[in-house]
């Protein structure tokens, strides 16, 4: 009887200790962390790539460098540019930039920067730049001289820089020209800051104050990193508003248009080999409004080498013929004036533009070639019927 009750017991020890982990598996058990704790471990923030940001320097380095920081800092600088254009309004081949320049920089950090432009010839044709920096602290620096302001992406970037032979058409339209003005700008934690006024006037050479001129502010900011997400490759994102107020109206001679509102606001962003920048342009008048949105992006087939480039541009005017699109090889000395510097023109009230090409960085950045096909669709046409154009633009820029 007593043997019969301890069968049942020994068989129901047996079973409880074989449900029971062994002191080995506790160990294992006990080091595996939460679901949560493992969510988090996959979450990796790698340092940033401060090869991102250099990618959108807005100009090339100057290739030599007289004296050092300790002493004053002399650097040679300029920039040549030929440009061959098959389209269907215009085509020609010519010297549409040639610049010849200093920059300096003085031991307490003051900087002066001079470009003179000039014809194919050799000849005198304006300034483009006379500028001179000085820093008030750590975060904020003033500028003074002839310079154009830094309005939307393109235009702010300097031709040297700049992925494609031509501005965005809208963006040519608009931006003022370069003139006599002050600008104070401050960069902190990403967060940039810019605000400055420029005079109405527009001369080759220097111009002086006339009228009330316009009011420019812009604001920036800018981040580089993984932000700790899954995805771990670094990217670097800016966003930026540029905003300019024009006292004058009619009377500018920088403003075009009578515009009294210039609006830029986009953002650029850099993964890997990919590059990205959009802009949306806005200019109203009392006589003119127009807008238009401009996508761009650029993928590096061979890093630093050979890099594919492709930018849609949508341009839009409420009144007939408020779009105006350039035709032709500008003039090498148009930029000591305004940003349009087409021999040819088409006033349209819709346009639609869509570039493509391939971009050969021979010398780093500093000698570049590219070659693209451009298809244009022009609608309210003013003066003839709606059409379609295919241009092919093949060029050589060399800047030092």
């Amino acid at each position: 009887m007593l043997g019969g009750a301890l069968l049942p017991a020994n068989e129901a020890l047996d079973l409880l200790d074989s449900e029971l982990p062994g002191p080995g598996q506790v160990y294992l058990d006990s080091a595996d962390p939460p679901k949560a704790a493992q969510v988090q471990a996959k979450k990796k923030t790698v340092p940033p790539d401060r090869a991102l940001p250099e990618r959108w320097n807005i100009e090339t380095p100057s290739l030599v460098t007289f004296g050092d920081s300790l002493t004053t800092r002399i650097a040679p600088r300029g920039g040549f540019e030929y440009q061959y254009q098959d389209q269907r309004v215009a085509r020609g081949a010519k010297l549409s930039r040639a610049r010849l320049g200093v920059e300096l920089e003085t031991y307490y950090g003051i900087e002066l920067t001079a470009d003179v432009l000039l014809s194919s010839d050799g000849d005198y044709e304006g300034w483009d730049t006379l500028q001179v920096r000085v820093p008030l602290s750590e975060d904020i620096d003033l500028s003074f001289g002839k310079f154009p302001p830094q309005f939307g992406t393109e235009y702010t970037q300097d031709p040297s820089a700049r992925w494609f032979p031509t501005l965005s058409p809208l963006l040519a339209q608009v931006a003022p020209a370069s003139s006599l003005g002050m600008v104070a700008e401050g960069d902190r934690g990403g967060f940039e800051w810019k605000g400055g006024w420029f005079s109405g006037d527009a001369r080759r050479d220097i111009p002086g104050i006339a009228g009330d001129g316009y009011l420019y502010v812009s604001v920036a900011s800018s981040f580089n990193g993984s932000g700790g997400e899954e995805i771990v490759t670094p990217r670097f994102q800016r966003w930026h508003l540029d905003y300019i107020y024009n006292f004058d109206g009619n009377d500018s001679e920088t403003i075009p248009m009578a515009y009294s509102h210039l609006l830029a606001t986009g953002m650029q962003i850099s993964a890997g080999n990919f590059d990205f920048y959009s802009d949306f342009l806005l200019a109203e008048g009392d006589d003119q409004t127009a807008w238009g949105v401009t996508a761009a992006g650029g993928y590096w087939l061979v890093e630093d080498a050979v890099r594919l480039v492709g930018r849609y541009h949508y341009a839009n005017s409420r009144e007939d013929g408020g779009v105006l699109v350039g035709w032709g090889v500008p003039g090498t000395g148009t930029d000591a004036l305004g940003p349009f510097g087409s021999p040819a023109s088409t006033s349209a009230s819709e346009l639609h533009s869509i570039y493509g090409g391939l971009n050969f960085h021979v010398f780093e950045d500093n000698l570049l070639l590219g070659t693209g096909l451009e298809y244009r669709n022009l609608s309210g046409v003013v003066g003839r019927s709606d059409f379609d154009s295919w241009g092919w633009n093949t060029w050589a820029r060399f800047a030092f």
